[in-house]
């Protein structure tokens, strides 16, 4: 036994290469959510980022998440609070990469990044083109666009399965976050102006969003965007908001995003978040390997 002990010393001791290859390189990265934790984009963000760094074997990764919860609150004090908890939390500990979820964050993060976080590199997750259209990034930020092909293929492919159509609605929220991607979608929808009766029913209370529907004419389409925020300042859950509107809806509701499906829309080409979060999360250990 002793000889066996001794032996290992020696190797150790002749090659400790062999010890250095048994410590990985420790990592920190800290995720910035647009919404709360509960809500379920965030949770299968939170699922798919993980899978990421749980399962790759060159850094020893750990994951800090703040949940900025932007679709609620955004005013100026609200906005100073969150800024001095995460200079308290991250100051003196700032992590080696930070990822946002969505355009609140992304667009939060641009704001304070040089209070923040000035030499640290970022990765924007699941953004929409047209929200980034007019910054200019720096070699320290990555950014991971959602696919903008699935609104013109969804609409074609509503109206090939309903060729009668004659109105279209178009649900969305007065939030930020709903109203970035409502406007990325616009210019499909203009295509079709000349063909088709177009209602937007923006930010409307869910209450009214569902009178509305209730009413509507033989021969329409509708399609869903997230309602988050209504014009008073009601808050809600977008697949709850979608449940109760397609319960009511003569016409069948399509939209956009994997996640809405099973709360009453038809289909479309839909967007998948844990995805997005994966090719996210991959391009972020990019980054950290250099």
């Amino acid at each position: 036994m002793k000889v066996f002990v001794y032996s290992l010393l020696l190797l150790f001791c002749l090659h400790p290469d062999i010890l250095q290859a048994q410590e990985k390189e420790k990592k920190t990265v800290l995720v910035l959510y647009s919404f709360g934790q509960s809500y379920p984009a965030t949770v299968q963000w939170n699922k798919g980022i993980r899978e990421v760094f749980n399962s790759q074997q060159d850094f020893e990764i750990t994951i800090n998440t703040e949940h900025l919860d932007l679709s609620k609150y955004y005013d100026a004090g609200y906005i100073k609070e969150v800024l001095d908890l995460l200079n308290y939390k991250y100051a003196d500990k700032p992590p080696d990469l930070i990822i946002t979820v969505f355009e609140p964050a992304f667009e939060f993060i641009l704001n304070h990044r040089n209070s923040l976080f000035p030499d640290i590199p970022i990765v924007l997750g699941g953004i929409e083109r047209s929200s980034s259209t007019d910054v200019d990034f720096d070699k320290n930020t990555r950014v991971v666009f959602q696919g903008q092909n699935e609104f013109k293929k969804t609409v074609e492919l509503a109206l090939s399965l309903h060729p009668k159509t004659q109105n279209v609605i178009i649900i969305a929220g007065s939030g930020h976050l709903e109203q970035s991607w409502y406007n990325s979608a616009k210019p499909t929808f203009q295509l079709y102006y000349d063909k088709l009766n177009f209602s937007h029913l923006i930010g409307l209370p869910l209450n009214e969003l569902i009178n509305e529907v209730e009413k509507l004419p033989g021969n329409s389409l509708v399609f869903y965007f997230p309602v988050l925020e209504d014009k008073v300042g009601g808050n809600y859950v977008a697949v709850d908001a979608l449940s109760s509107i397609s319960e009511v809806s003569s016409a069948p509701v399509y939209s956009f995003w994997e996640i809405l499906m099973g709360h009453g829309i038809v289909g479309g080409y839909l967007k998948s978040f844990p995805m997005q979060a994966q090719i996210t999360a991959r391009v972020g250990l990019n980054v950290l390997s250099g």
